[in-house]
């Protein structure tokens, strides 16, 4: 019952949760480090340098302006652009690549978590 009842309601219900939106100083910070990758430890530090700046540039381009502003995050025109190019890129790149190699960066990820889980060593 908490659903909003259609596509209209749920838009006034984001619209407003929106503006309702707060985050404070540790929040920011946890957000922050998940979309620079932080967490991702086992990896060495030059590809997890390069994939957090990616991904934060990635998570930063979805995000609502409201939402970004929250987070302190800035974000101009010429960032903008480059977002919707990155988009243009992945939409072909989704027509072109088999759908298995998409799916072995998730793969690899989840055997690396499997082998530490095996050998007791820490997953995150």
């Amino acid at each position: 019952e908490m659903w909003p009842e259609d596509r209209n309601a749920f838009d006034s219900y984001w619209k407003q949760s929106l503006q309702d939106l707060r985050i404070d100083p540790p929040v920011r910070e946890h957000l922050y480090g998940v979309a620079t990758l932080a967490f991702l430890a086992f990896l060495p530090a030059p590809i997890r340098l390069l994939a957090g700046r990616f991904n934060l540039f990635a998570t930063t381009g979805f995000l609502p302006a409201e939402f970004r502003g929250r987070m302190r995050m800035s974000w101009t025109a010429d960032q903008q652009r480059r977002f919707e190019r990155l988009l243009t890129g992945l939409r072909v790149a989704d027509r072109v690549i088999p759908h298995e190699v998409w799916l072995l960066g998730y793969q690899l990820y989840l055997w690396d978590m499997r082998i530490r889980d095996r050998f007791g060593k820490r997953v995150v």
